[in-house]
């Protein structure tokens, strides 16, 4: 695929709008109700055949607010860099690509002993004596699954990627930092952008709504354990585009 098939892909007036929601939301001018608005515009399916570049920012921009909850930007620092990254590259006609690595792990152990032990307990399920085995043994796997360990978050190549993810390197992201100017984004304030969300009821409901899938659903929570651990993370593609769309805020 040429350069010029790929800079017809990219939608700059789409962009413009994601960019200036985010830069108001990063101002504190905007909540997450609206920019939850714009934010879905951007999430259409790259078989479409439209900025998928701007899709994949889209949601990595959804990941930064509440859906069910009216508040104002709250994240942590290094966050609140990667938005600010995030919106540097929305005011060019770059293209991502996505770098992938995956990591084997000790919980993948634990959900292969899981799903043996499930397999024992259906067994003494078809026992109809033994139905008191089956429930302690599925109780038991449903702990287990919940607090097995936790893969890696990221690896060591991963998180130096992710010091200046979606630009290329440290020096290349400094060279296109001047591009945010234009929306006036203030500093970091841990007291202000860290506050956290107001406790409510509905995260007591989806909570519980989460036990009880993980327990009736629980072969099917097991088995995506089983696989690798799979991390990405965006950056833009070398030699192709330029810093190009200029939003006025």
């Amino acid at each position: 695929m040429n350069n010029l098939s790929l800079i017809s892909h990219v939608d700059l007036e789409a962009r413009s709008r994601l960019a200036a929601a985010t830069g108001a939301y990063l101002r504190g001018e905007t909540r997450s109700f609206a920019f939850d608005e714009v934010v879905d515009d951007a999430m259409y399916d790259e078989c479409e055949g439209r900025d998928g570049s701007l899709s994949k920012v889209a949601y990595e921009l959804w990941c930064f607010y509440d859906d069910f909850s009216d508040h104002s930007v709250r994240t942590s620092a290094e966050g609140w860099a990667y938005l600010k990254r995030l919106l540097a590259f929305l005011t060019t006609d770059y293209v991502l690509t996505e770098r992938v690595h995956r990591t084997w792990h000790r919980g993948q152990l634990v959900a292969l002993g899981s799903l043996a032990m499930l397999i024992v307990a259906y067994l003494a399920w078809c026992n109809s004596t033994h139905w008191p085995l089956f429930l302690l043994m599925w109780i038991g796997v449903a702990l287990a699954v919940r607090y097995c360990p936790d893969p890696p978050v990221r690896g060591p190549d991963m998180e130096q990627l992710w010091q200046f993810s979606p630009f290329l390197s440290e020096d290349d992201w400094q060279g296109h930092a001047r591009l945010l100017d234009q929306y006036r984004i203030p500093p970091y304030d841990p007291q202000k952008h860290m506050e956290p969300y107001p406790p409510r009821l509905g995260w007591w409901v989806m909570d519980i709504q989460i036990w009880i899938w993980r327990f009736v659903g629980l072969p099917l929570v097991i088995l995506p354990r089983l696989w690798p651990h799979t991390e990405s993370v965006l950056l833009r593609e070398a030699n192709q585009g330029q810093a190009v769309a200029v939003v006025t805020v």
